[in-house]
């Protein structure tokens, strides 16, 4: 089956949803109806317009829009079959939806007023990358996949090392650093805890991850396409990338320490390792 084929009706109704206000829903789909949408292809070449720092085509908005009703039943539809099918991962995947949700609106409240974002995007990239070869170094990549506690102390220490470094960008553009630390001490800890819920999914429940969860994720990368400016660099650094673990790429590397070593090679994140490796990323780029 070709790529496009699998992914396009998942992507289209992920997109529709979180550009539409319905994120919670968004990310436990799969729909089979392709005719509601925009190709997997067009939603990707958004996804990389987007961290290169291109703006989104107008029409692919306005042709998302136009689709919400149609998409939303067909989420509903998909979303009960996803519980049905997988009871046992249900409590996870709700609390990784509810962390996606809470992140989403910390991010929109550290908007800073009156810049240009993507200068603040920018700065935040270069900080951010600093955290990132500080961990590597830090943190090799383990011979087996990391304990929830392992896991964990590797997630406090580089979120909170992430967070003082955004701080100290957002104070520069105008942002309170009493309000500012206040909602990235909140996120950081929402942060932490899609990081072990993942890792813990995929300990707990090995037969699943593939089939589920690494949907959820790519679902996750989807919706934060409005408030990318702050967590596309920031969840890349953390091990969610928006093409899967392309090699090299931060998302990759950060994988390897929080949930182990290897990747399937059947699984969704190696396909879309596959298509992603298609596009260029600038060099440097938190992926």
């Amino acid at each position: 089956m070709k790529l496009t084929a699998l992914l396009c009706p998942l992507l289209s109704v992920l997109a529709v949803l979180l550009c539409c206000g319905q994120p919670a829903l968004a990310w436990r789909l799969v729909s089979y109806d392709t005719q509601l949408l925009p190709s997997y292809s067009s939603i990707i070449d958004a996804w990389y317009n987007f961290i290169d720092g291109e703006p989104f085509s107008r029409d692919y908005w306005h042709e998302v829009r136009l689709h919400v009703k149609n998409a939303t039943m067909v989420a509903t539809k998909e979303l009960q079959n996803v519980q049905a099918r997988f009871p046992e991962a249900r409590a996870s995947m709700e609390a990784f939806v509810d962390a996606v949700n809470a992140t989403l609106a910390d991010a929109a409240k550290l908007r800073p007023p009156n810049v240009d974002l993507n200068a603040v995007e920018e700065e935040i990239s270069w900080a951010l990358n600093e955290v990132l070869e500080k961990a590597k170094t830090e943190f090799p990549p383990p011979r087996v996949a990391p304990s929830h506690e392992e896991r964990l102390y590797k997630a406090n220490t580089i979120v909170s090392r992430a967070n003082t470094a955004i701080i100290n960008v957002l104070v520069k553009h105008g942002v309170d650093e009493a309000e500012a630390q206040r909602i990235l001490d909140h996120m950081g800890a929402t942060l932490v805890t899609m990081i072990v819920l993942t890792g813990d999914l995929r300990e707990q429940h090995p037969a699943l991850f593939d089939a589920v969860f690494e949907t959820l994720i790519f679902g996750a990368f989807v919706a934060i396409i409005p408030e990318g400016w702050l967590l596309g660099r920031l969840l890349g650094m953390l091990g969610f990338g928006p093409a899967g673990p392309v090699k090299g790429s931060s998302a990759a590397l950060m994988q390897r320490r929080f949930f182990g070593a290897t990747v399937g090679e059947g699984s969704w994140f190696a396909r879309l390792q596959a298509a992603g490796m298609k596009k260029s990323v600038a060099s440097g780029c938190l992926a």
